[in-house]
């Protein structure tokens, strides 16, 4: 958001000063701030995100028990053990979305991969793992969104597609 706000002000500034129009730069900057800002979309990405992370926090040995079984998923941690992604049923998912206050989970789902904050397969919502030597299909959340934190192929998440994640347990 920051380079396209940076963009639009250095072309404004420059066609202020080319033209002699008189534009104030500074309330125009405020005024395209505000509108990114007011994304529904990034709002219920982040809000529905922030609640589930708070969850997962909050009833950690719902989610890091040895065995998934009747459990709402798991945490994948990284080799510094921070929280990488949270795999999670989808049922349970449905469950804890609606207990969070959010009715509908595909909407956030939905929001959750247009803002890349969700592993999932071409055209799904989710994606296959091997849990208790079951294949089953979990959604995958990531604890942050991609970016340049990390560097590429440290994650045991993530990939270099959007949509394919690496294998996360043998098998």
């Amino acid at each position: 958001m920051a380079a396209k706000l940076a963009v639009d002000l250095a072309a404004s500034e420059l066609a202020n000063e080319a033209l002699g129009l008189g534009l104030d730069t500074e309330k125009m900057l405020g005024t395209l701030a505000g509108l990114e800002s007011e994304n529904p979309t990034q709002g219920l990405a982040q809000r529905a995100h922030e609640a589930f992370m708070e969850y997962v926090a909050e009833h950690a040995d719902r989610f890091e028990s040895p065995t998934v079984g009747s459990e709402v998923g798991k945490v994948l941690r990284d080799d510094r053990g921070e929280i990488e992604a949270v795999l999670v049923l989808p049922e349970p998912f449905k469950r804890l979305m609606r207990e969070l206050g959010f009715e509908s989970p595909l909407n956030v789902l939905d929001s959750w991969r247009r803002t890349e904050l969700l592993v999932h397969d071409k055209e799904k919502y989710t994606v296959k793992r091997k849990l208790n030597d079951v294949t089953v299909r979990v959604h995958c959340v990531l604890a942050t969104p991609p970016g340049p934190k990390r560097p590429s192929g440290s994650s045991p998440v993530r990939s270099p597609s959007p949509t394919r994640p690496r294998k996360i347990f043998p098998g």
